[in-house]
């Protein structure tokens, strides 16, 4: 068999509902060249492990199926970072077992584009949103996007906003850094190490994907608390990141999102009225591991409490 030029990487878990959806999707690309489909099913306790071994039975592709003795998510492992491993192919695109492709050129558009362009690194497209029953719930995951977009490498380095889920890009990183496996959106991260290799470009032309939004799903039902959080735990390893790579801008970028955000979420906190989950926020991320409580987070954070006990506003404390 030849060497596939393209990697379809997949994670799935408890998804028997919806990994048929995901697996139609592989199968429906029409394409001029070989592909490889690798899957880690994370430990489903539903029939999921069942319908990807009858998938691999019947499958136009190589199939690779990895399948854990554990949960790997529930004990910190990043586990899209698994199917990389085991990915042989120049090319890696990335689709959930709850999400799935529309556009039976999707992949033959992507590599075309980055055979023919040799500074980009990664292409994207956009996606609708769905819930678990296929019920429509907006025309695009990214409204703002309705025609090609070029983005920079500096863009990309600095978090760009590519929908995992409709992502093809060169298979060139070897080796991914520590402060990856400390954040919870490590698709995001994975986008900031892309761009040290290349550009980015959004293709309109792709009819967009389907992104669905569901109980189980380990991004969309977390609340909006709980994404500040991560978001500051995101910017907070980007910065050390490239602080070890003395990339300056990115430094100073991801600096002003981790200050941003640090505020956005103490403000949050302190107008949710639970003094009590502020003080050990504060303790914990602030004191205890001295991520955020700088000088001048310090002094915010002083003047936030203190009106709040007197009763003030706290809007007028974000910038």
């Amino acid at each position: 068999m030849l060497k596939p030029k393209l990697s379809i990487c997949c994670i799935t878990y408890n998804h028997s509902n919806f990994i048929l959806d995901c697996l139609k999707g592989f199968e429906s690309q029409i394409v001029d060249f070989e592909v490889e489909v690798v899957i880690h099913d994370d430990f489903s306790t539903d029939n999921t492990r069942e319908l990807l071994l009858e998938y691999k039975k019947r499958s136009k592709f190589k199939v690779i199926l990895l399948f854990p003795d554990h949960n790997r998510y529930s004990r910190g492992e990043r586990v899209f970072l698994r199917t990389f491993k085991k990915s042989s192919g120049e090319y890696i695109a990335m689709c959930d077992g709850d999400d799935y492709w529309v556009d039976s050129y999707k992949l033959q558009k992507q590599v075309d584009f980055l055979e023919k362009n040799k500074e980009y690194v990664v292409c994207s497209h956009n996606a609708k949103i769905i819930d678990n029953n296929n019920k429509h719930i907006q025309n695009f995951k990214i409204p703002e996007l309705f025609e090609d977009k070029t983005y920079s490498k500096l863009e990309l380095k600095k978090g760009a906003h590519l929908l995992t889920l409709s992502m093809c890009f060169r298979n060139v990183i070897k080796e991914f850094p520590y402060e990856i496996h400390k954040v919870i959106n490590g698709d995001t991260f994975l986008i900031s190490i892309l761009g040290q290799y290349g550009k980015g470009k959004y293709i309109q032309a792709i009819t967009p994907a389907m992104y669905r939004v569901h109980v189980t799903g380990v991004w969309s039902m977390i609340n909006e608390l709980k994404k500040i959080e991560h978001r500051v735990l995101f910017y907070y390893y980007l910065k050390k990141y490239y602080v070890k790579r003395g990339d300056v801008e990115v430094v100073f970028d991801a600096n002003y999102k981790v200050n941003y955000n640090y505020r956005e979420l103490l403000i949050a906190y302190l107008q949710d009225g639970n003094i009590k989950k502020t003080i050990r926020f504060i303790y914990n991320w602030g004191v205890k591991n001295r991520l955020f409580l700088d000088k001048e987070n310090y002094k915010f954070t002083k003047i936030c409490i203190i009106n709040y006990l007197k009763n003030k506003p706290l809007e007028n404390y974000k910038s």
